[in-house]
Parts: C-alpha cells; sequence; structure tokens
C-alpha cells in the first residue's frame, strides 16, 4: 500500500512505541523475560513521545548526514530538547506513575535524536558547528536528575506503604 521508501520508517517508529508486527515466538527454555521482570504497558503519552523522538531520531539522521537545513542543529537550538522537556513536565505532573523500565527507556530515547549526530562521530567526521552541545547537556542533567529522584521517591514509598 505504502511505497517501500515509506514502510522501513514507519515499522521503525511502531517498533519503537513498543507495538510488535511479528510476535516474537515463544521460549524454549521455559522462562520468558516476563517472567523474570513483569512490566508494565506503555501509556498512550509514552507511548506518543517515543513515536515522536523516532521521528526525530529519523530527521535528524537526515539533516546531519546530507547537511540539509543546518540551521535546525544550531549550537544555540533547541528544538531537540521538546520531548525531554515533554518528558520531565509528565513525570512531575503524574508523579504517581513509577519510575520503572518503561518511564526510564522513554527517558533515555528523548535524547535519541543525537544518536544520529554519534553515528556521524564513529564515522571520524564531528562537525561540532553542527552539534547543540549545551541542548544535550541540559537534557543529560535533567533527565538524569528525574531519573534519580523518581528511584528515591520510589524507594521511600516501598520503605513507608500507606496505611
Amino acid at each position: 500500500m505504502l511505497p517501500r521508501i515509506f514502510q522501513r520508517p514507519l515499522k521503525f517508529i511502531l517498533w519503537c512505541t513498543g507495538v510488535e508486527l511479528v510476535p516474537s515466538p515463544a521460549s524454549t527454555t521455559g522462562f520468558d523475560i516476563d517472567d523474570l521482570a513483569p512490566r508494565r504497558a506503555p501509556l498512550l503519552i509514552e507511548r506518543g513521545l517515543k513515536a515522536f523522538c523516532s521521528l526525530l531520531f529519523l530527521v535528524t539522521s537526515v539533516v546531519y548526514v546530507f547537511r540539509w537545513w543546518p540551521w535546525l542543529l544550531n549550537a544555540d537550538s533547541y528544538w531537540c530538547a521538546l520531548p525531554t522537556a515533554a518528558w520531565v513536565l509528565f513525570m512531575l505532573l503524574r508523579h504517581e506513575t513509577p519510575m520503572d523500565a518503561e518511564s526510564i527507556g522513554v527517558g533515555l530515547w528523548t535524547l535519541s535524536p543525537f544518536i544520529a549526530i554519534a553515528f556521524e562521530a564513529g564515522g571520524g567526521f564531528v562537525h561540532l558547528d553542527l552539534m547543540p552541545l549545551q541542548s544535550l547537556l541540559w537534557q543529560a542533567v535533567a533527565i538524569a536528575l528525574m531519573i534519580a529522584g523518581g528511584l528515591i521517591r520510589d524507594l521511600v514509598r516501598e520503605m513507608n506503604p500507606p496505611a
């Protein structure tokens, strides 16, 4: 239905949001990851943030590799920080959401637009003028503080259960 060039990015974005297009086969050992570490289903906003970050990853890859619209990745550009700001705001407003693997994964995935830059750096060609380092630093600090604060909050809740 869709042209092949759009199918792969769409499948990538769906995979990033946790949608399984092809169900994974059952475990042959008798132990499944869900048996070892039960996980909650991601909330709608978490799925939306993952999809948006995956789309930003694809856009950033094109912008950085082909040097189209270089103003998008200027050192003073903060548009890649929007998903991190949305995640931090969501975690502050919905403080009942646990800081579990799902929440931490979404928080870390908000840094995905910078993965394209890391791929380019692996090739040996880093264009520091096209890298918003200050934005990346602020995002990393915000994510680390939120994760630390959320884990401490969850530990305090576990140690002091409601009566």
